[in-house]
């Protein structure tokens, strides 16, 4: 089981260190911080958009009888609600 969370901090930390490293080495030295700052937000920013339009298309990524908290059931209202509904 150790092993497993190993392997999965490497495949999850790994790039996402890699990706600081090279923003922080394109920018100058003043500007290193807000580099990788931006890289970080970008990427929560796009997972949060993920998540958003899977849930919104009623594709979650776990099925409604797995959770135990209840989702919205139009978060979209409008051009996408006959989609959801």
């Amino acid at each position: 089981m150790g092993l497993i969370f190993i392997a999965l901090g490497f495949f999850v930390y790994g790039p996402q260190l890699l990706i600081a490293v090279a923003a922080a080495d394109f920018a100058t030295k003043k500007a290193a911080s807000a580099a990788v700052g931006l890289t970080g937000l970008s990427v929560q920013l796009a997972t949060e958009m993920v998540f958003f339009m899977k849930t919104a298309t009623n594709d979650s990524f776990v099925s409604h009888e797995e959770t135990t908290f209840a989702l919205p059931r139009n978060p979209l209202p409008g051009r996408f609600a006959s989609k959801i509904d």
